[in-house]
This record gives structure tokens, C-alpha cells and sequence, in this order.
């Protein structure tokens, strides 16, 4: 859970004018397990965060407690049948119009990789597409990518968005075709996560929605 968000929670629930275990009483649930949700130490289910606008005058609501407005981190971009090349000092940031994960990243694809075609897309006039960034920090396979559009860190380390298929009985390795290409790879793959979401660009409303991106 956002940590800005949760301490807005926390704060609330502090100004409120009941106790903690007469508030957890009203919420079906034990003082102890409310104190841990309020300090980040259980999640916040959407049970939860629905019980909790049943309160009186509880001022958020279930959607900006679960998906609360945050911009998204776009970690580098890429070409049809190309590696990302991600930004390494410091990653732009994107507000988007859809309610957003913390752990979610972005990656901008920009059509051609030549300048002459009329596919070869500025930054700002690409598509970024969204992912979960939980499997890259626990550096797992996320099952459901298998056979899905996904973005993948190779055994190299270069990441990759593209098609990605079963690992082979025989060669231990991952078969995986990238995004617009007609090539077939197989490699080891360190994690991979499956694609979410995607906006144009150029049709949110103009560059202001870009924070360090020219």
C-alpha cells in the first residue's frame, strides 16, 4: 500500500473521536489487526477499505484508498524488435488517467527504430505500457505471462517486451518472440511480468501529463 496514503488512513482514524478497539469493533475486526494495517504490517484488503467508509465522516474512499492517484515511474523505452534501453539515473515520471499500483513501472514504445520511417515516434508521442514491478523485485516468473505479452529480464540482463512461451523440458530455457518482430528466442529468463494497461501518449491531454520527459 502507498505509504503517503496509509498515513493519511492513520491519521484519520487517530482524529477520530472513538478509541482504536471501538473503531475495530465497528469494523469487524481485532484492535491488534487494525493497529497492524495502520502500521503497514497487514495489507489493506478491499473488505477492509469498504468497511472503512461505513465510518462517519471518514473522508476517503475505497477507490483512492486502494489505487491511490500516484504518478507512474517509466523505466526506459524501446523499438519493434529491440532491448529497453532503460533510464539509469533517474526514471521520468508519468500521471495517467487509471488509478495505479505503487510497485507498477511503465516502458515507452516508440514504433520503428529509424528516424526516416513515419513509425519512428518522439518520446512523447509513443505508448507506454504498464507492468507489475513486484515480480522484477522478487525476481520471480509470474505464471499467468506464460504465452502473454510481457516484459522480461534475460539472462544477460537486458529486458524485452514481447511474447514469452514455456520453459523447455530439455534446454531449461524460455522460448520468447520479441513485440513486433518475427524472431524466436530461447533464453534463461531472471523474472518476467505481464502487460496491464496502455495509453497513447499523444492523445492524453498534452505534455503537462509528462514530469521530466523532454
Amino acid at each position: 500500500m502507498n505509504i503517503h496514503m496509509l498515513d493519511k488512513i492513520k491519521k484519520a482514524i487517530e482524529e477520530y473521536p472513538e478509541k482504536n478497539y471501538q473503531i475495530a469493533k465497528k469494523l469487524g475486526i481485532s484492535e491488534q489487526h487494525l493497529s497492524r494495517v495502520l502500521n503497514g504490517k497487514k495489507p489493506l484488503t478491499q473488505k477492509l477499505a469498504k468497511k472503512l467508509t461505513s465510518l462517519d465522516d471518514f473522508s476517503f474512499n475505497e477507490q483512492e484508498m486502494l489505487y491511490p492517484h500516484l504518478p507512474l515511474d517509466i523505466a526506459g523505452y524501446w523499438f519493434t524488435g529491440f532491448e529497453v534501453k532503460p533510464f539509469k539515473t533517474s526514471r521520468p515520471q508519468l500521471y495517467v488517467p487509471t488509478p495505479i499500483k505503487e510497485n507498477y513501472f511503465g516502458l515507452i514504445y516508440r514504433g520503428q527504430s529509424y528516424e526516416a520511417s513515419k513509425f519512428h515516434l518522439p518520446l512523447h508521442e509513443g505508448e507506454v505500457m504498464v507492468f507489475d514491478g513486484t515480480f522484477e523485485k522478487n525476481k520471480e516468473i509470474e505464471q499467468d505471462s506464460i504465452g502473454k505479452l510481457a516484459c522480461v529480464e534475460n539472462g544477460k540482463g537486458d529486458l524485452w517486451v514481447g511474447w514469452l512461451d514455456e520453459k523447455s523440458k530439455r534446454t531449461k530455457k524460455y522460448g520468447f518472440s520479441p513485440l513486433g518482430s518475427t524472431a524466436w528466442l530461447t533464453c534463461d529468463i531472471r523474472w518476467s511480468s505481464t502487460f496491464i494497461m496502455a495509453w497513447n501518449l499523444a492523445k492524453l491531454e498534452g505534455t503537462d501529463n509528462l514530469v521530466q520527459l523532454d
